[in-house]
């Protein structure tokens, strides 16, 4: 056999042992003509599109120190011991300085803050969490 029909006839066994051993083209393929392992081109771009949306949904979620009622004011809360006297209009005339709420509606988030169930709940010597509104962002 001349060296051209041998190229010819080894190629063509070659081609044969392929098809038999079920080569694809997303197999890898070792050294000895086994199939090792599948590949996934997709994997990628699948893990690539997960994180950009759990990425999203972060940052979609982050809490927003504004309050929608109190544009241009940032919300923070302090804790206060409250003293022999106290009553939850003076705390609203000390701590709802910027107007944001009315007494009333400030009264009712603190209420619903510490879980009073009457105004007249707090005794002195307890805490409380009061909520204030500052025109600067604290960090």
């Amino acid at each position: 056999m001349n060296t051209a029909r041998r190229r010819q006839y080894i190629n063509r066994l070659r081609r044969e042992q392929a098809k038999k051993t079920g080569r694809r083209r997303n197999m890898q393929i070792s050294g000895r003509g086994t199939a090792v392992k599948e590949r996934h081109p997709y994997l990628f771009f699948i893990a690539a599109v997960c994180i950009v949306l759990i990425t999203a949904i972060m940052a979609g979620n982050r809490a927003k120190a504004v309050s929608p009622e109190a544009e241009g004011y940032y919300k923070y809360y302090t804790s206060v011991s409250v003293e022999y006297g106290d009553t939850l209009e003076q705390l609203a005339v000390r701590y709802n300085n910027r107007g944001v709420k009315t007494d009333s509606e400030y009264i009712s988030e603190v209420c619903k803050i510490n879980d009073l169930d009457d105004r007249d709940d707090i005794k002195s010597g307890c805490s409380l969490i009061l909520p204030y509104y500052s025109d600067t962002f604290i960090r």
